[in-house]
């Protein structure tokens, strides 16, 4: 029943103020000049137009009148433009007037002694009317004069003045850049008389007098307005409020602290009264009816639509002042005592000094809290002594009596407030234990208890912990079923097509029809086999029972392999692969478990890129770890986080239509984490990005420290090296050379052989032997000094230091030596099928070529000064010229 009268009471509002705002938008629809202080100011507001309109009258009906008058001392070109100018202005403000429908004029005018009379818009029953404006301009015996109710207080020939440009205006006139002014007035001639007439209620054409008057006329606006609210506030306060309280938004409003209530209803309405107010104005004076119309309204169309514009808008502000009304009537049916008690904002800052105070008193020891109790004790002092110096002002000696008692009391209401509180924060924290011990962890709500808050808050914790466990608990339990469901369900459809054409074959008899069905099979065998591998790396990865055989591999080299086998896969999606990697990125990885990542990561790719994009490959190194980037555009919109999508079986209950079993990312984040690096996945709009870290230490400085281990733990005496192969026979057949017979012949005697799979991993170290032997060689020979003959045939030059002795023999054997092993590797390169042994010996030939070019700069700086030196017997010169030659092929070879 409540809700039904309220149902009849907000219907009742609306039906008024629908009502009543028809009327609103049709009394402020209109301008009505009738005070005379408004007759005055339109007649000084539109002066100028008038005077300019009665020249332009003149002007038309004899064109040989003197109609402008300037000073004498100007002149013809500055008068010409004078003229000219104001010619151009007249036109326009006569423009402008004459299609006024608001402004009425009658001339007179005696032209060769006939009198002829000329109207625009006039009626007859003008003379008989008041008029929001009526005044006659004449001019009779060489004098212009004024004559009506209202009329401009500038005569009509007051001068005035014009800037002129200073291009025409003599140099003595010029007062300074922008020209000089010159003063003007304008004439009429005898016998010429016009009458202006604007009737007292304006049209709404947009014209020039209805702008001017739109302000004018308040008084329609705020009649409506406080009109409407008064038979809105009979409403109110006749209907009972039990009816009324549930009135929409009236919850809302006072659940408002009263200072922000007030705020936001004081500024809803005068904000939409302003809004109101401009619209209306306009609507009267046609200036929003001219602007439907500019946007292709009829003028029917812009005249409804301006009009229910003004009623929407009278309607939202009565029913705001309605709103505002209501709350008023709250105030008064729930108490006023009430409303300051609860909903004010000094009542909320007393209630929290009594809760603060509670606190303050419940922990004497800290030094803070006994401050507080000295600054709040202060304050109440103070109020209670002003209550008594107030009442005492007032009242004298009782009122001192009064105040006196007025004050003890406050501050006994004050304790017995605070002492409530900390009761009730007591109760409040009981009541949590006493859920928390009987096992109800939901009923335990977050709230402001008070002098407690710390305990309860504890106890809160406590029961979202529990919760959250439990929560955990069950997740495991679902997470658990969810993926045997999976596992079944991926498992199933192999399985049955296995089954499904395992039967075809047994009961067809048709060989097409068999192989058909056996390709199908195999088919479905071979995704069981990746989905079982797949499951297995997965659990294995998880659970971390998988072995690693990690060894140093050149990650650019291995990604560029392994994205050459789907070059054709990319090729029939139109996928174009763009890759920048940076060379000589040297990680130590599991080369298997590597190349199943990229795999995957490119499956991804294919799978779900867009079709004619392209697919970036980043690998960078950065502070010792080295970044791999995968970029593509997605086909689909990616409705997932990059957290789940990395899960097991994500993308595979969304798609089951591809193949695949949504394990792919899953494995590749594995397959990171347990060889130490992240694996992280980065969305932006269709751009899926998949980014991998690995650690990748500086190779060279662990390389180095190797060598210098290794050079510190050999024998100062070397072997003697096997005799040189002839030129002919290294340039022509380097298959028979045996690189393991080179180690052997550069090691010690006691040391093991190198096995195959090593020998790419020693280059380094090889390199630095054959260096080390080339200096110890030399510094093991004898020093000469040049010849005495030799000295004296160089006049005045200064002794030659003595040069040691180089064996040339020695160190282009070194360098033949490395040559042999690249080309050995080159020829095993192009022959080899293996993914991961053709990355190893691209990595070793890579660090061969490095290693002759620096063993070639060596023996370059040690022996071609020397060699210039025709006498020097330090070289054998025979020797090196025999093989510059082959040191000059190999350098060719390498560039190219």
């Amino acid at each position: 029943m409540k809700n039904k009268k309220n149902f009849w009471f907000t219907s009742l509002i609306v039906v008024l103020t629908v009502v009543i705002s028809v009327l609103a938008s049709q009394i402020t629809g209109r301008i009505v000049i009738s005070q005379n202080s408004q007759r005055i100011y339109l007649v000084n507001s539109l002066q100028q137009y008038l005077e300019q309109n009665a020249v332009s009258r003149l002007r038309s009906l004899d064109s040989q009148a003197q109609w402008l008058n300037v000073e004498e001392d100007a002149p013809q070109e500055v008068q010409d433009y004078i003229a000219e100018t104001l010619t151009t202005s007249i036109r326009l403000s006569d423009d402008q007037l004459s299609k006024d429908s608001n402004l009425a004029w009658i001339i007179h005018m005696r032209v060769d002694g006939v009198d002829h009379e000329y109207t625009h818009n006039w009626k007859d029953s003008y003379n008989m009317e008041t008029g929001a404006l009526d005044y006659t301009i004449r001019k009779s015996g060489n004098k212009i004069s004024y004559s009506g109710l209202n009329y401009p207080t500038q005569a009509f020939n007051a001068k005035k003045t014009i800037l002129v440009p200073p291009s025409i205006v003599p140099t003595k006139r010029l007062g300074s850049q922008k020209g000089a002014e010159y003063s003007y007035s304008f004439n009429l001639p005898n016998d010429f008389s016009i009458r202006y007439y604007i009737p007292s209620n304006i049209k709404p054409n947009a014209g020039v007098i209805a702008r001017t008057c739109e302000n004018m006329d308040v008084r329609n606006f705020f009649f409506a307005l406080f009109a409407g609210s008064g038979v809105l506030a009979a409403i109110v306060i006749l209907t009972k409020w039990k009816y009324e309280e549930e009135t929409f938004m009236l919850a809302h409003l006072r659940n408002m602290k009263a200072i922000f209530a007030w705020l936001t209803m004081g500024i809803s309405i005068y904000g939409v009264a302003s809004i109101l107010y401009a619209l209306a104005v306009f609507k009267a004076s046609g200036t929003l009816n001219q602007l439907l119309q500019s946007f292709g309204l009829t003028i029917t169309q812009a005249e409804v639509t301006a009009f229910g514009t003004i009623l929407v808008g009278w309607m939202v502000l009565y029913q705001l002042i309605t709103l505002a009304l209501l709350y008023i009537k709250s105030i008064f049916s729930q108490g006023i005592v009430r409303y300051l008690q609860h909903d004010t904002l000094v009542a909320q800052i007393l209630k929290n000094s009594q809760v603060n105070l509670a606190q303050v008193m419940s922990s004497s020891t800290n030094n803070t809290s006994i401050f507080q109790i000295f600054v709040l004790g202060s304050i109440l002092m103070v109020i209670v002594c002003a209550l008594i110096a107030g009442f005492g002002m007032v009242f004298g000696s009782i009122g001192l009596i009064i105040g006196f008692v007025f004050g003890v009391l406050l501050c006994c209401g004050f304790l017995w407030g605070v002492y409530s509180k900390m009761d009730q924060s007591y109760q409040k924290v009981y009541q949590a234990s006493q859920k928390l011990a009987n096992g109800h962890f939901n009923d335990l709500e977050e709230q402001e208890i008070g002098l407690y808050q710390p305990l309860y808050n504890l106890l809160v914790e406590t029961s979202n912990s529990c919760q959250e466990a439990v929560k955990e608990g069950l997740a495991s339990q679902i997470s658990k079923t969810q993926l045997i469901s999976n596992v079944s369900h991926d498992l199933k459809t192999p399985v049955a097509g296995i089954q499904s054409y395992a039967e075809l074959i047994s009961l067809s008899d048709n060989m097409d029809d068999i192989h058909e069905y056996s390709k199908r099979l195999t088919g479905y065998s071979e995704r069981l086999t990746d989905l079982i591998t797949d499951l297995f790396d997965v659990a294995r990865a998880t659970s971390g029972d998988i072995v690693l055989e990690q060894i140093d591999l050149d990650l650019s080299e291995l990604i560029m392999q392994v994205a050459a086998e789907w070059t054709d896969q990319f090729d029939e999606k139109q996928l174009t692969l763009v890759m920048n990697l940076q060379p000589n990125a040297l990680v130590h990885l599991d080369p298997g478990k590597t190349v199943r990542i990229i795999e995957n990561l490119l499956s991804n790719i294919y799978k779900y890129a867009m079709k004619n994009t392209r697919v970036f490959v980043d690998l960078y190194e950065r502070e010792g770890f080295c970044h791999v980037i995968f970029k593509n555009i997605s086909s689909t919109q990616m409705n997932f986080t990059p957290e789940s999508i990395v899960e097991r079986f994500t993308r595979g209950d969304a798609s089951r239509h591809e193949k695949g079993s949504g394990l792919g990312l899953a494995i590749v984040k594995s397959f990171t984490e347990i060889q130490q690096g992240s694996f992280e996945v980065q969305t932006d709009g269709d751009l899926f990005k998949a980014v991998m870290i690995f650690e990748a230490p500086l190779m060279a400085k662990m390389a180095k420290e190797a060598r210098e281990k290794e050079f510190a733990n050999r024998p100062e005496s070397m072997p003697d090296l096997p005799p040189m192969p002839p030129l002919e026979e290294s340039l022509s057949d380097t298959s028979n050379v045996d690189p393991i017979q080179v180690n052997e012949s550069i090691m010690t005697k006691d040391e093991p052989l190198l096995e195959h799979e090593e020998a790419s991993s020693s280059n380094a170290k090889d390199n630095d032997v054959i260096q080390e032997m080339i200096n110890e060689n030399a510094e093991s020979l004898p020093v000469e000094k040049i010849s005495e003959q030799d000295q004296q045939s160089q006049e005045n030059t200064e002794e030659i230091p003595a040069l040691p002795v180089v064996d040339v023999e020695a160190i282009i054997q070194a360098i033949c030596d490395l040559h042999q092993r690249k080309v050995q590797q080159q020829q095993e390169y192009e022959v080899e099928t293996d993914v991961l042994r053709k990355a190893s010996l691209k990595s070793s030939i890579t660090e061969l070529e490095r290693m002759e070019k620096e063993a070639i700069a060596q023996a370059k700086q040690d022996i071609e000064p020397k060699s210039d030196l025709q006498s020097d017997e330090s070289i054998d010169l025979q020797e090196w010229t025999k093989w510059k030659t082959f040191i000059k092929e190999i350098e060719e070879e390498q560039e190219n």
